[in-house]
């Protein structure tokens, strides 16, 4: 939620100017260190968005060869500099990207919005009232509107209160195409004992990829067939 509201433009936590030239200027200049510390730190930046894919991999090389971990390593550090390649190679490329401008303000905006939803989603596995929920978002996203009116603004949160609406008060029964039996050892035993097929799903509702995987998997029109 704070982060929203930093991208919302409600405040903003600027670092000393001191402090600010002595980063910049130990990432900026030529040396080892220098590129090694500005690769580390986008690393970092990157880690939110990477570690749901990357958990995996690092897991796997942990009961690797010292062979595969190389590797594996290796080829993390290829993918996540691949765009650093392309530029030395085609450095006109960067002529094709939008230059600084307006259109930042809005991105920052849409970001805040993401963000602001993914509050409201964690909200939701709380068991926190519905009605509750909207009215806390609809309000920050109302008064973020008025610390900087733009027509971007105003049509992408109308289309947001949409998505709240049919979201967050869709009371539709869901429809499972398979019938699921809750988790129970007992009855587990029972089927490794007659020594059945037996697929777990083994989930959590928090969990993006779980819910994701629902959808386009284990509700596949394939799966069923072959069950």
């Amino acid at each position: 939620m704070f982060f929203s509201l930093n991208l919302f433009g409600f405040f903003e936590i600027l670092s000393p100017q001191f402090l600010t030239n002595k980063i910049t200027k130990k990432f900026n200049n030529s040396s080892f260190l220098g590129h090694f510390l500005s690769g580390a730190f986008a690393t970092l930046l990157a880690t939110p968005c990477s570690a749901p894919f990357l958990g995996t991999a690092i897991g796997f090389s942990l009961m690797a060869s010292n062979v595969m971990i190389f590797f594996i390593f290796f080829f993390v550090s290829l993918g996540f500099s691949f765009p650093y390649i392309i530029f030395l190679c085609a450095p006109r490329l960067i002529n094709y990207f939008p230059k600084p401008g307006k259109w930042m303000s809005d991105l920052r905006y849409l970001m805040g919005i993401f963000l602001i939803l993914s509050f409201a989603w964690l909200l939701t596995l709380l068991e926190i009232n519905q009605k509750i929920i909207l009215s806390i978002i609809s309000i920050i996203i109302l008064l973020s509107v008025l610390v900087e009116r733009s027509k971007f603004k105003y049509v992408f949160s109308a289309l947001i209160f949409a998505v709240f609406f049919v979201f967050l008060f869709d009371k539709l029964p869901k429809k499972e195409f398979i019938n699921w039996e809750d988790f129970n050892e007992k009855l587990l035993d029972s089927y490794l004992e007659k020594n059945n097929l037996i697929l777990l799903d083994f989930t959590a509702d928090w969990c993006v990829t779980c819910q994701m995987n629902k959808v386009i998997t284990l509700n596949s029109n394939e799966l069923r067939k072959y069950f």
